[in-house]
């Protein structure tokens, strides 16, 4: 429901109508409101006053109809030549029909007009009932061709329709109407008596019209269920009020009172009316349609980001459009009526009027770039479609071109492209890493860095002793051919580094646009040349900062991009440097395991079943490794059992011990034995392992049974001298006791130990 519509006695039937028509509707409803009201207040009239009073003529009536009339007529005409010069449009035929219908109505309008009483003779006498042939005759044909128009379908004409044929037939009946009327009136019925009135055939004819003009206004309201290509709202207020105005001439009992009048002011109403529908349609309509064209063709063109201009076959841009006028590479007034060699470098101008050259072969020219430097400094570059415009004369070309923006595409496909490079780079760097040493690999991945950036230096540094050491590890050939010829120190301690070492201070990557403007730089050591820009990334592990990477002196600003490159290639060589350390490392270290006389053993610890051992351990058992991976150390300790080997193994998985330890005896190939100590513990591989060591013990027992043989022997020993150490002593105390009795001091006094019991002296 249309909330907008104000409730008021149509509101039903406006809104039984489609909305495109009741904005209209409400107007002609008022309107048509208004005259039934003037036509109930003739009625009234008719039945209040006596006949006598109501056939009384209205004085000077014969200037005021011809009055109306005329403007009857002109507006008939104006409809039909509205018509007439909008035939050839492919317009609907309807209009033409109607217009054509309106040029007869127009005509017998005119000679109703010349005929009526008290006018000169028109070819014959002048009177009421020929003036009245004429006027039934124009309305007959005023509703037939609305009746007509209402009811055809209202298209367009695929093409412009004969007006010879549709012309004919009205203007044969205009002519047979005149032959009959001034000629042959005794043909004719009579539709007016004087001092009688109105004949029944003059009311009948009457009723007839507005039962067709009604039929034509329930058709048009019918049709307004919908949209519609015409105006059927003014149609339909103007059948309304024709048949309106011909009731009053079924009224009048004289051809000059009132009702007369009103009639010929409804008529000219229900004219008016028409002719709005017709200007609506063949002239409003179009000229809002091409407006509202015009505004969604602006709109479009504003809305299109491409630059838009207008030139000639020499090169000569007559116009522009530009709905951004900042993306104009310089001012309006350096171009138009400028050649394109004249307002653009000589580059850029040969590729577009190559593209103009192929235009004007032909027809269209697409694809063709070219780059221009902007005011503010930028790149742009720009794509063109340049097209042939028809319509001119004959000998001259002119083409319509369009400079579409496609820098940000070719940013994406430079980006993309150096995102491709990038991770082929970073698949590389591995292989690179085999072939060369570890500093040669380094200075290859910085000159990778500074290809990828479009740097001209680049450099590495080790950071050592806790952050507050950096070793210089590597420069690009190029930083040494052809940048810096300065001696260096390759250790020194951070705080004599200048501002490039402040991403191992911040522990982030530092970016230096303009090198030159930063102040407490430390300056630079002779012999190396200036920095414009630079960037300086840590490599982070656990922590701590390990590795500074820098590249400098890029033409353009540094990217978030080129920070993002140098990490990751710094990360990668970091980690592929460490990496082949370790495997270095590794290397050496398992020879040295391989070589090992210890046993070494990796075990399955679901099915016991040995994985691998080292060369040592199979040495001593005298297995292959084929072999020992189809036994357990079950098979090589014929001591152990299932149970006490799975109680040996619960303690280890279930985490209580971080190893297991035990002394056990392993069974040679060839069935002979020798003890072992083994220890056991898990791998911290994903899955698991168990890992067994077994130390051949032999010699320990060996060394232990000697010892122990020793030690017997000097428990021996020393019980035999503690037993001869005593007997000593009791032969030097009775010496001593014997020169005692002989009044002598003792010989061994001070060679005795003391008493038992006696104090210390």
């Amino acid at each position: 429901m249309d909330r907008n519509l104000k409730p008021d006695l149509f509101v039903g039937g406006l809104l039984w109508l489609h909305p495109s028509h009741r904005p209209a509707m409400r107007h002609i409803a008022t309107l048509v409101a208004l005259l039934l009201f003037g036509l109930l207040f003739g009625l009234l009239m008719s039945m209040a006053i006596p006949p006598l009073d109501a056939a009384r003529g209205i004085a000077q009536y014969l200037p005021l109809h011809s009055l109306l009339e005329t403007l009857a007529i002109v507006v008939a005409v104006m409809v039909s030549a509205i018509a007439w010069n909008v035939h050839a449009k492919k317009l609907s035929p309807s209009i033409l029909l109607l217009g054509v219908a309106f040029l007869g109505v127009a005509l017998l309008d005119f000679s109703h007009m010349l005929s009526y009483a008290g006018m000169p003779s028109y070819v014959t006498s002048s009177g009421a009932e020929k003036a009245i042939n004429f006027w039934l005759l124009a309305r007959a044909l005023a509703a037939a061709a609305l009746l007509l128009v209402v009811v055809l379908p209202w298209r367009s004409s695929a093409s412009p329709v004969n007006l010879f044929l549709v012309i004919s037939p009205v203007l044969l009946l205009v002519a047979i109407s005149h032959w009959l009327i001034l000629w042959h009136p005794e043909l004719l019925p009579h539709t007016f008596i004087p001092g009688q009135g109105l004949t029944a055939f003059k009311i009948y004819s009457e009723y007839a019209i507005i039962a067709i003009n009604v039929v034509a206004a329930v058709v048009l309201w019918w049709r307004m269920r919908q949209p519609q290509p015409f105006n059927a709202v003014m149609l339909f207020g103007a059948v309304c009020v024709m048949a309106m105005g011909e009731y009053f001439f079924t009224l009048y009992a004289d051809v000059t009172d009132i009702y007369n009048l009103l009639g010929h002011v409804y008529k000219v109403i229900a004219y008016l009316l028409v002719y709005r529908a017709i200007v609506f349609e063949t002239v409003e309509q179009p000229y809002l349609q091409l407006s509202a064209t015009q505004a969604q063709m602006e709109a479009t063109l504003n809305a299109v980001p491409d630059l838009m201009f207008e030139v000639d076959e020499m090169g000569v841009i007559r116009g522009f459009h530009s709905a951004v006028p900042e993306s104009l590479a310089v001012p309006p007034e350096v171009f138009v009526n400028k050649t394109i060699r004249e307002s653009l470098p000589q580059e850029s101008a040969e590729v577009i009027m190559g593209a103009i050259r192929d235009a004007g072969k032909t027809g269209l020219s697409h694809g063709k770039q070219y780059q221009l430097q902007l005011p503010h400094g930028n790149n742009k570059w720009y794509e063109l479609s340049v097209a042939l415009k028809t319509g001119h004369m004959e000998g001259e070309q002119s083409f319509v071109m369009l400079a579409r923006d496609i820098t940000k595409l070719k940013v994406n496909e430079s980006m993309l492209l150096l995102q491709a490079q990038r991770a082929e780079v970073l698949l590389d760097l591995p292989r690179i890493a085999e072939r060369m040493d570890e500093k040669s690999f380094m200075q290859r991945g910085q000159e990778i860095a500074e290809n990828l950036t479009g740097s001209e230096i680049s450099f590495i540094h080790f950071v050592k002793n806790g952050g507050e050491e950096i070793e210089l590890v590597a420069w690009s050939r190029r930083t040494l051919e052809q940048y810096c010829t300065a001696a260096y120190d390759s250790h020194y301690p951070v705080s004599k580094a200048g501002i490039w070492a402040d991403a191992l201070r911040v522990g982030k990557p530092v970016v230096f646009n303009d090198y030159a403007s930063y102040p407490h730089k430390n300056g630079l050591p002779q012999g190396h040349s200036s920095l414009q820009r630079l960037i300086s990334v840590p490599v982070i592990e656990n922590g701590k900062v390990v590795m500074l990477t820098g590249v400098g002196n890029k033409n353009t600003d540094y990217t978030d991009f080129d920070i993002e490159t140098v990490q990751l290639i710094s990360h990668e060589i970091w980690h592929i440097v460490q990496r082949t350390r370790a495997q270095i490392k590794l290397t050496r270290l398992s020879k040295v395991v391989e070589r090992s006389q210890t046993e070494i053993y990796l075990l399955d610890p679901q099915t016991w079943l040995f994985i691998d051992a080292n060369q040592g351990a199979l040495d001593k058992i005298g297995y292959s490794l084929q072999e020992l991976r189809q036994m357990t150390p079950l098979d090589l300790k014929p001591e152990l059992t299932k149970e006490s080997y799975a109680a040996l193994l619960a303690q280890l998985l279930s985490a209580e011990q971080e190893n297991v330890r035990f002394v056990a005896q392993h069974r040679r190939k060839d069935g002979t034995l020798y003890p072992v100590e083994i220890h056991l513990e898990k791998t911290h591989d994903e899955p698991p392992m168990l890992m067994q060591i077994a130390l051949d013990i032999t010699e320990r027992n060996v060394a232990e049974v000697q010892l122990r043989k020793q030690l017997d022997e000097l428990h021996r020993w020393q019980k035999a001298m503690i037993g001869r150490e005593d007997r000593i002593i009791g032969v030097k105390r009775e010496v001593n006791e014997l020169l005692a009795q002989l009044g002598q001091p003792p010989r061994y006094a001070d060679q005795l130990p003391a008493e038992a019991g006696e104090g210390d002296t």
